[in-house]
């Protein structure tokens, strides 16, 4: 059986998605810069490698994210990201669910 971060590891990039997925996902990021209010906290359920937390931040830098996945290969990969980013999320907020 093949691991989470074997199956997902570009698969919240947007250079990496299919074209009906990547419009989703441009409107989701908009909609979400636009609606939340200044300082709300943002939480993404199998945020993978962070990339969306990252396009995020570099849009709304007043936002607060928390981060969690079922893969600490896939969170790895994100704490990695945010440094090579130089993105100021905070990466002891990318927690591993135990999915028990």
């Amino acid at each position: 059986m093949p691991t989470p971060s074997s199956v997902y590891t570009h698969c919240d990039e947007l250079d990496h998605l299919p074209g009906k997925n990547r419009k989703n996902w441009i409107f989701e990021s908009a909609l979400i810069c636009k609606t939340l209010k200044q300082n709300a906290t943002v939480l993404q359920v199998g945020c993978a490698n962070a990339s969306r937390l990252i396009d995020l931040q570099r849009k709304r830098p007043d936002l607060h994210f928390l981060g969690i996945d079922i893969d600490e290969a896939l969170l790895s990969d994100a704490r990695r990201n945010i440094v090579e980013t130089e993105m100021t999320i905070d990466s002891r907020f990318l927690r591993r669910l135990d999915p028990r």
